[in-house]
């Protein structure tokens, strides 16, 4: 996710003032299927407290990383929402370099909750791929 910072707007002659950019925390997603063709329609929804909604999957192959930017100050919860063959799927959960949750071979409806520590700067998003869509 990409934050994004407003000095001054004025839309209709009405100022909006400014908005202040989200702190976020970056969570990284290793994703890994035993066989080799992705997680054949699995994924893990991430929802925060605060209304933010993200989901990952492996679209295809045997390992891929996706990073997320998730509000700072927030309580994530992480669903597995189930496919086909889930017993090839993993998934290890990474922030500030160590592994908080391992999705295994998960069951439909597994899910984790954890906080995102408060942070009082931004932290800058780090795209997985450059042509992965943008939030605004």
């Amino acid at each position: 996710m990409y934050e994004v910072w407003i000095d001054d707007v004025t839309i209709s002659g009405v100022s909006t003032g400014s908005v202040e950019p989200v702190p976020t925390v970056p969570v990284t997603f290793n994703m890994e299927d035993s066989y080799g063709d992705g997680w054949n329609g699995a994924s893990i929804t991430i929802t925060t407290d605060g209304g933010f909604s993200q989901t990952v999957t492996l679209g295809s192959g045997s390992e891929g990383t996706q990073i997320v930017n998730i509000p700072a100050g927030s309580q994530v919860t992480l669903t597995w929402n189930t496919g086909s063959y889930d017993y090839e799927c993993s998934c290890d959960v990474v922030m500030d370099g160590v592994v908080i949750y391992s999705f295994d071979a998960p069951s439909a409806g597994e899910s984790y909750t954890f906080d995102t520590p408060a942070s009082d700067t931004p932290v800058d998003p780090t795209p997985v791929d450059p042509d992965q869509p943008v939030e605004i």
